[in-house]
This record gives structure tokens, sequence and C-alpha cells, in this order.
């Protein structure tokens, strides 16, 4: 289990090894997730390649370590649309 100071969380489960992990709560946002993926790397508990499982669906993440940019790929869909006038 990973907090945040502002109340977001993401609760990850090992799964198959090191490359494939299933979260098991809604978090906002990628951060969450990114980063206890760069976590789960810098333990050793994670390989540098992981498929996680969203309750959206899965996405791969990409981190080679640090100084690199990590690289969250997947599905995407638009979930709110509207204007605001000024």
């Amino acid at each position: 289990h990973i907090g945040h100071a502002h109340g977001h969380h993401a609760e990850l489960h090992r799964h198959d090894g090191k490359r494939e992990v299933e979260q098991g709560t809604e978090i906002r946002g990628p951060g969450p997730t990114g980063a206890a993926v760069v976590a789960g790397v810098l333990t050793g508990r994670l390989s540098e390649r992981v498929k996680i499982s969203l309750p959206g669906g899965k996405v791969k993440i990409f981190w080679s370590g640090p100084g690199q940019s990590l690289y969250m790929l997947g599905p995407a869909c638009l979930v709110y649309e509207g204007s605001l006038e000024i």
C-alpha cells in the first residue's frame, strides 16, 4: 500500500512475478500509479516494464531508472466535454 499526502492512494498487488501488477483500488490520475512503479523498480520488486490492471483496463509502464522518462501506454477515452464562456 502506498499513501499520498493529499488523500489519494494506490493499492497495488504484485502478480506474475515482477512484470504484471493488479491495482485493487481507484486512484486519481497517472501520478500515483507511475510513482508506485518507480518505487517498485527502485526497491527491486518490479521490472522496468510492467503491465498494470486498472478498473478501466490495462496499461503498460516503462521506466529505465533515475534520470529517465516514465512512459505509460494504454487506452484513452473522453470522459467529459464542456465549454466556458469568458
